[in-house]
């Protein structure tokens, strides 16, 4: 016995068992175990199958709840830049309203300059013409005083004769003396017209 027994006629010879009686019975439990054995195997292969899709859902759960969350991340990204969208459109319009009423105040002021600018230039226009007529009148006083300053010599020259031949009658030289009397008619040597000194 120093082996194990590993079949039926070896174990009937050394332990002196009797063999079964042949009939349904034997059959019956093999065909229990075989059965048993099947559905073990069947339930096993369910098991297993339970197990891989178990895994697979497991998997595709993992999946879904990181598209999840990358969705919801992008739809949160989204509403961020939605909002700051909206935010920028709202400061976009005031200040688009602000350049609108600076450009209606400019407009304002740009037509009030221009209209001084007209009124700068018409009074321009007639200050040149008021030149004008002071240039000309400069020149006519300028040759009136010329006029005025011959007048004033020959009525000079007029007086100083008259008060000559009326103070200092005399008597005709000849014309050797003639050139040793001066008339004495220069305009800086007479007094002048208005009675000042």
């Amino acid at each position: 016995m120093s082996e194990p027994i590993r079949d039926l006629e070896t174990a009937v010879r050394e332990l002196g068992a009797l063999p079964m009686p042949v009939g349904t019975e034997p059959r019956d439990a093999e065909d229990e175990l075989t059965g048993a054995r099947l559905s073990l195997y069947e339930e096993e292969q369910d098991n297993a199958r339970l197990r891989l899709a178990w895994k697979s859902a497991r998997h595709w759960r993992r999946e879904l709840r990181l598209s999840l969350h990358w969705a919801e991340g992008s739809r949160l990204r989204w509403r961020k830049a939605c909002i700051e969208a909206e935010q920028e459109r709202d400061e976009l319009r005031v200040q688009v309203a602000e350049l609108q009423a600076e450009r209606h105040t400019t407009n304002e002021a740009l037509s009030d300059a221009a209209e001084a600018l007209r009124e700068q230039r018409d009074q321009l226009a007639g200050l040149e013409a008021l030149d004008r007529k002071v240039a000309a009148m400069e020149q006519g006083f300028e040759a009136l005083k010329a006029q005025g300053e011959l007048l004033r010599q020959n009525a000079a020259e007029k007086s100083a004769d008259k008060l000559t031949r009326l103070l200092a009658p005399r008597e005709p030289e000849g014309e050797f003396h003639s050139f040793l009397h001066h008339r004495h008619t220069t305009p800086h040597d007479l007094p002048p017209l208005d009675g000042a000194r």
